[in-house]
């Protein structure tokens, strides 16, 4: 029983830092991250037995002042996100302001949030992840991190990359950290579906990305994703476009 709720802290711990990405000052997860205590006792009822909890203890670890790194956000966000624009324009210029600001480190020190790629420039693919639904939430397009496996033909490893919603109702992915070439982004892994065919590994994105459901290492039961559309997005046509011109 006892294991049943730490599993379940744990479970809305993930929950919680992935759904707000913006709460990157909690050190979540690996040597010296935050943890927490719960305390329960089981009772046998006239329904069988039970389990309720007495206590919980979160011992949170901090990156820095709360306020200020929320206010450092703040002031990083301005000027990256296009107000006005269509939001395939916007997911671009998030997407291309990611690449372009952010370098692949493994050993920064915020690298696996999103104050590491929006402050630090240097992150991992769920820095970037993170920073990437960051930006979306400011525009109130839907937008969730997605972890599970990068597969390769050198083998496989964590990953974690987005699924966005487009206006047409449908979810595509993102993997900003395989689309970053520096200055010119690639569109390869941006706005994509299942089937679509990256000719990374001459197959589908479907079998690079294989979603886990999975946060951290908690044994809860793995969460469930949008359902991923088959094909890539496409923009729709301008009217100069439908005209030919």
């Amino acid at each position: 029983m006892q294991q049943t709720v730490s599993v379940t802290v744990q479970s809305a711990l993930d929950a919680l830092t992935y759904d707000h990405p913006e709460i990157c000052w909690i050190r979540v997860g690996g040597e010296g991250g935050s943890t927490f205590r719960a305390s329960s006792r089981t009772e046998t009822t006239e329904s069988g037995t039970v389990c309720r909890l007495q206590s919980l203890q979160f011992f949170m670890v901090c990156d820095g002042n709360a306020a200020t790194v929320a206010e450092e956000l703040r002031a990083a966000i301005v000027g990256v996100v296009p107000t006005g624009e269509d939001r395939y324009t916007t997911l671009s210029a998030i997407q291309l302001a990611l690449c372009r600001g952010v370098t692949y480190n493994t050993g920064a020190p915020r690298a696996h949030s999103a104050a590491g790629a929006l402050l630090d420039g240097n992150a991992v693919c769920d820095g970037y992840a993170k920073a990437f639904k960051l930006l979306c939430d400011t525009r109130d397009i839907p937008c969730v991190i997605v972890t599970g496996m990068a597969v390769q033909a050198s083998g496989s490893e964590a990953h974690a990359w987005n699924y966005v919603q487009m206006e047409d109702g449908n979810w595509y992915a993102v993997d900003v950290t395989w689309d970053d070439r520096g200055e010119e982004a690639s569109d390869r892994f941006f706005l994509i579906g299942s089937g679509t065919v990256t000719s990374f590994q001459n197959g589908s994105f479907a079998a690079s990305h294989q979603p886990s459901g999975k946060f951290s290492g908690g044994d809860y039961p793995p969460f469930t994703y949008p359902p991923l559309s088959f094909s890539r997005y496409r923009a729709a046509e301008t009217a100069e476009e439908k005209d030919g011109t």
